[in-house]
This record gives structure tokens, C-alpha cells and sequence, in this order.
């Protein structure tokens, strides 16, 4: 959910709708496929490589949204702008 927020502020007005598309397309590929790699990494390696990999994801999806955590929104360029 914080994701598609985090792409409706980052972009213009007239951007919004197509951003909410592709991070709509992105989660739903995501959910529907999320199920087969996780439980080939359960019957192969075990229940330990199972939450490894998991852990290792929440660690990839901290690195990558990092860069985002000072992002200002477009209205707040605007007013900063406007000043």
C-alpha cells in the first residue's frame, strides 16, 4: 500500500494514473508468482533457507526504498518554488 502512495506523490499530476498502472501491474505479477520460488526454496533447502531468503528480501526492499526517504512530493517543490 505504501508503495503506491510513495509513487502517487513522487510524480506530477498528469503522471499519477499511469504510475498507480505500472505499480499496480508490478504487485499483482508479484503476488501471483510470489508462491512458486518460495516453495522451491522450502523443499530444497528447508525451512531455513526458506525465511533466509525472506529475510534477505526485506533487507533488498529496505536498501531500495532508502534513496526515496528524503524524496520530496511535486506540491511541496511547488510551494518551495512559489516562496
Amino acid at each position: 500500500m505504501l508503495i503506491g502512495l510513495c509513487g502517487a506523490e513522487i510524480v506530477s499530476k498528469k503522471s499519477v494514473g499511469a504510475s498507480q498502472g505500472i505499480l499496480g501491474l508490478i504487485s499483482y505479477a508479484g503476488a501471483a508468482f510470489a508462491g512458486i520460488p518460495l516453495a522451491f526454496m522450502q523443499q530444497r533447502f528447508g525451512w531455513d533457507g526458506y525465511f533466509g531468503l525472506l529475510a534477505g528480501g526485506c533487507v533488498a526492499a529496505v536498501a531500495l526504498l532508502l534513496p526515496l526517504i528524503n524524496a520530496r512530493s511535486q506540491a511541496q517543490i511547488a510551494t518551495e518554488g512559489a516562496k
